[in-house]
């Protein structure tokens, strides 16, 4: 009778253990999806950080040529304003155009 009782322990503990097992291998597996998922969500996120930096590069290099076309059309302008003070025989006098766009 003693031989069955022990048996029967041995045979519940490698229930037990099996069933340890599989938990172990499925919290295995479980953190190795969650590492995935955290690689994924750091490539995701450095992704965007450079997508971010792109974008304010390329707004910011439209507002300089935007800037650099503002600048151009203003002297442009000056230079028509000087032609036609030449043309009508008027003193040009660059203190009386207030330009800080024709300073550069």
């Amino acid at each position: 009778m003693g031989s069955k009782n022990y048996e029967e322990q041995i045979r519940i503990m490698h229930e037990e253990n099996e069933r340890l097992r599989d938990e172990i291998n499925l919290l295995l597996t479980n953190e190795q999806c969650m590492k995935a998922n955290i690689r994924k969500l750091e490539i995701d996120y450095r992704k965007k950080i450079e997508d971010f930096k792109q974008n304010q590069y390329n707004e910011y290099d439209k507002l300089v040529k935007n800037l650099l076309l503002s600048r151009n059309d203003a002297c442009a302008e000056i230079e028509m304003l000087k032609q036609k003070c030449e043309e009508l025989q008027i003193e040009y006098h660059s203190s009386q155009v207030n330009c800080f766009l024709c300073l550069y």
